[in-house]
């Protein structure tokens, strides 16, 4: 059987535990070193002990900011990611209001994407846009992805946390409007290359994940 390569230039890995030690933390950034990972996914108080282990490294340092839940004010959200910019972040995954577009507020959701992909522009940070697509119609995804485009913005995140199929499910969508080369990000619980291989298939540019690196299967 042959062996399907892994492009670890491809994959970002995660840990948003709540519960999570500073040692666990600095476990993420040593894999993520040792193999060569595309960036690594905190929160945002974690953005300056990894800024120290990550330095002199090509591995970007993206902070989540208002996940899971996407409710905070716009206002908070860009107060955040200066702040995280200033502490050593590269990246934002920034939640949108997705219940807002859930409701049809679609006026709401993209001045707050503009306003986002303008602020991140303004200071060199690369942006992806999050949601979570499980509790959204195929119709809200592709609105808040063809915002995104239209805004400028690095890349897409669909939801964080699903099933597999429900990723794949996802991306499909999501990768069928496509009009532009806006990264699709797709979560994946385990670091499987015929999974990896499956949603590069459909779609995914990157796979972001939080299992654990050494057990790759």
């Amino acid at each position: 059987m042959t062996k399907i390569p892994l492009n670890f230039n491809h994959i970002v890995s995660s840990n948003l535990n709540l519960f999570s030690s500073n040692g666990d933390i600095c476990s993420l950034c040593d894999a993520a070193i040792a193999h060569d990972l595309l960036s690594v996914l905190v929160f945002p108080t974690s953005i300056p002990f990894c800024a120290n282990l990550l330095n002199h490294t090509s591995i970007k340092l993206d902070a989540v900011i208002a996940y899971p839940h996407g409710r905070s004010t716009l206002k908070s959200k860009i107060a955040e990611i200066n702040e995280v910019a200033q502490l050593g972040a590269d990246a934002v995954t920034v939640y949108i209001n997705y219940s807002a577009l859930r409701a049809g507020e679609k006026n709401v959701i993209a001045e707050e994407i503009q306003k986002l992909a303008k602020i991140c522009q303004k200071i060199s940070l690369d942006l992806t846009i999050a949601l979570e697509g499980s509790i959204l119609e195929p119709k809200h995804l592709k609105f808040a992805l063809n915002t995104s485009i239209q805004s400028k913005v690095d890349a897409f995140l669909s939801s964080y946390g699903a099933s597999f199929s429900e990723t794949c499910h996802q991306i499909t969508q999501l990768a069928s409007d496509k009009k532009s080369p806006i990264k699709l990000q797709a979560y994946l619980k385990k670091l499987n290359p015929k999974l990896i291989h499956k949603l590069n298939s459909l779609g995914a540019d990157t796979i972001i994940s939080d299992g654990e690196l050494n057990k790759i299967k």
